[in-house]
């Protein structure tokens, strides 16, 4: 005779019956859920696709801003060349076109401070950019090194990227 183990003889229970797992999402037909899960997925692909457009238009548009503004600040400076003879050694001297109110400090687009420096027959006029640093370059080299009527270098949604302006016109802008 085998040995007999213990239980293994023993009859095995009636089969319940397996209670059916409810969907979390119970107001949804089992059918219907594949479909509108998908949806769901397409709709929030759509959605993330247009806040990145609108996000990187307004970045464009803040760029362009910020070219108006510093032509605002070119012709102001020219205007002061003409009454004066002179570049001012800092933009504090011009009238306010944008100025910070708690700082007293002429501001971009981008809302940092302008970069300007003069030697009251040049000048060189920077915006950092969106990220607030410089770029590295030097900007009198630049100013010196540019040609009469050379296009200036195109940065365009390089959000980051300096534009810079000078006496002598545009040598990094973003133009429309």
């Amino acid at each position: 005779m085998a040995p007999q183990v213990p239980g293994f003889d023993e009859p095995s229970p009636t089969p319940r019956r397996r209670r059916r797992q409810r969907s979390t999402l119970r107001w949804l037909p089992r059918r219907l859920l594949r479909p509108f899960l998908v949806i769901a997925a397409c709709l929030a692909v759509i959605f993330i696709s247009v806040n990145w457009a609108l996000r990187n238009q307004s970045r464009l548009d803040i760029q362009h801003r910020n070219t108006a503004v510093m032509d605002g600040y070119r012709k102001a400076l020219e205007k002061h060349l003409e009454k004066s003879g002179a570049y001012p050694a800092s933009l504090a001297e011009l009238p306010p076109l944008r100025r910070n109110v708690w700082q007293g400090q002429d501001v971009d687009d981008w809302g940092e401070t302008l970069h300007y420096e003069s030697d009251s027959t040049r000048y060189v006029l920077v915006s950092y950019g969106s990220d607030f640093k410089p770029d590295g370059h030097d900007y009198w080299a630049l100013r010196n090194g540019h040609a009469p009527d050379t296009p200036a270098e195109d940065i365009c949604r390089d959000w980051p990227a300096d534009q810079i302006a000078s006496d002598l016109g545009w040598h990094r802008v973003c133009e429309r």
